[in-house]
């Protein structure tokens, strides 16, 4: 990586951070101090947290659902006031939701989900953040709670695979792994969650390419970072 290259990817990082940080926030603000209410009165964001009618489960009933979809689109109004703000290159930023993969992946039908240019499938990415020119400068994969292995599996070897930058400026690009919960999650859901990604990285090592990942799993109600970590899930096969 040269010089020019990592100092872009700083500044790139320093306004995703921005803008997580934000999200956390407005996230925390919305959320209801009161158990069972969702608090629509924050200014800064129109969204509530939707409550369960029981037909999900019945021991659910009136609980508050806490979800990757709240998260992904505080994210994207964050985004949009952060850019509308600021006088820099973030100005110009762009975003694109769900947008298709440049690899092929296999993910159903097999033990260890993989890239598989011959038999897989294109995926999608959860967001995909542009510059003006409309080249990607970030990655990012939500998740709720505590996901299955399977579920982060596959968003980690989409995201760690390089071939995911955009194609045309070849430069490295910086990768997100954001997650939520809430403390009515079982105990234990940092260490499980991590036990989880280091299981991973260890059972995929070989479909697992050298990107790093930043991780970071927000705890809503307790209005603090659960952990950020920064992963290089290397591949021996590369060099």
């Amino acid at each position: 990586m040269t010089l020019e290259d990592y100092i872009r990817m700083k500044d790139i990082e320093s306004h995703i951070n921005n803008i997580i940080c934000e999200t956390f926030r407005s996230l925390s603000a919305v959320y209801p101090k009161e158990k069972g209410k969702s608090n629509s009165a924050n200014v800064k964001s129109r969204i509530i947290f939707p409550p369960y009618s029981g037909s999900e489960d019945e021991k659910k009933r009136g609980e508050l659902r806490v979800s990757e979809q709240e998260l992904r689109f505080t994210f994207v109004e964050v985004f949009n006031e952060y850019c509308k703000k600021t006088e820099n290159e973030a100005s110009e930023l762009r975003y694109s939701v769900e947008t298709p993969t440049n690899s092929r992946y296999r993910f159903k039908d097999t033990d260890k989900p993989c890239i598989d240019e011959t038999n897989g499938i294109s995926g999608n990415m959860d967001l995909v953040i542009h510059d003006k020119s409309g080249e990607r400068i970030c990655l990012i994969e939500f998740k709720a709670n505590n996901p299955e292995p399977k579920e982060m599996e596959k968003d980690l070897v989409k995201l760690t695979n390089k071939e995911e930058w955009d194609k045309i400026a070849e430069k490295p690009i910086p990768r997100y792994f954001i997650g939520i919960v809430k403390s009515s999650q079982p105990a234990g859901t940092r260490k499980n969650i991590l036990e989880k990604i280091y299981n991973i990285k260890k059972k995929t090592k070989d479909e697992l390419n050298s990107e790093t990942v930043h991780i970071i799993f927000y705890n809503i109600d307790k209005n603090e970072v659960l952990f950020t970590e920064e992963f290089q899930f290397a591949n021996n096969n590369q060099q």
